[in-house]
């Protein structure tokens, strides 16, 4: 799958992941200059150097008030604007391990998806913290974790309140109306149908889409996001098509040769009734506070296929 899912781990990137760890490895072998936090300090103190390996997580550190305690971010991480400013360590299939150390983090911020990362670094003595972000609650779950590692718990509190009420504003709103099957694309090959990811499952595309009034047609999968055949799509029949292309800089001739692929599945009813959309907003793949602009699009793209 290309980058730009950048909440989804690639099954093809495994062996870079696994070249990264081993650089660490050996990194902290060779680098024995490299300044290391004091772990006594750290446990008598809040951190005031973090070091975010998620843009998810540099959302949410922001979103509860943190800047100058920001340390380094990803080269993904790009709101809110202050996040640009920042120190970069590149991402997760390209980790710059020199930088991350040089920047003497006094906590590092990571994902499930880096957890071998983690425990590397937890060996070098740093401390880590590793936030689920796979569903809505992992993200809630996530903010009042974050929270409490920096010492914002009133804020996490009220930031993971307001993203609960968003959404059981959304459901209790579209518990009467009658729902409208979707199917949610992650990723496909370009300009052909195949290697489609969609959303399955227990991911947080499903969670917000039934708040939303949606029916997402693979929720009934055993995993958050499977590659469904044409046919199974064809069968399924969603009433309304959004395949996501986070990040790109599309003009209107792109979305239409990107919507024109579909014509192969004339006989599915989004294709018939042109309900194909293409959504490119960085913030629909990333777990954080920005969730609820996800919700929102949701529910307005529902009703419009009404």
């Amino acid at each position: 799958m290309r980058k730009r899912a950048s909440h989804i781990v690639k099954p093809g990137r495994a062996l870079a992941a696994l070249l990264a760890l081993c650089a660490l490895a050996a990194l902290s072998a060779s680098c024995s200059r490299a300044p290391k936090p004091d772990p006594a300090a750290r446990d008598a103190n809040l951190p005031s150097r973090i070091v975010s390996l998620s843009p998810g997580a540099t959302e949410i550190m922001f979103a509860l008030g943190l800047d100058s305690e920001i340390a380094g971010v990803t080269n993904y991480c790009n709101y809110p604007p202050e996040a640009a400013a920042k120190p970069r360590v590149g991402g997760l299939y390209d980790l710059n391990f020199e930088a991350l150390i040089s920047l003497n983090p006094d906590l590092v911020i990571l994902t499930p998806a880096t957890s071998d990362i983690a425990k590397e670094l937890d060996r070098m003595g740093y401390r880590t913290l590793v936030t689920p972000n796979d569903t809505f609650n992992d993200v809630v779950a996530s903010v009042i974790s974050i929270g409490a590692a920096v010492g914002k718990t009133k804020e996490a509190a009220a930031l993971a309140d307001e993203m609960t009420s968003a959404l059981e504003d959304a459901r209790a709103a579209s518990a009467s109306k009658k729902p409208v099957s979707v199917m949610v694309v992650v990723d496909r090959a370009p300009g052909s149908l195949q290697g489609l990811y969609v959303a399955g499952k227990g991911s947080y595309f499903t969670e917000l889409l039934d708040a939303s009034g949606g029916k997402n047609i693979f929720d009934d999968s055993s995993i958050y996001y499977p590659q469904p055949s044409l046919e199974e799509i064809i069968s399924r029949n969603p009433a309304l098509i959004i395949e996501t292309r986070l990040g790109e800089n599309l003009s209107e001739a792109d979305i239409r040769r990107i919507v024109s692929d579909w014509k192969a599945l004339g006989d599915v009813d989004a294709v018939k009734n042109n309900r194909i959309l293409v959504w490119t907003e960085d913030y629909v793949a990333r777990p954080g506070p920005r969730l609820v602009l996800l919700l929102d699009k949701f529910r307005r793209a529902v009703d419009d296929a009404r």
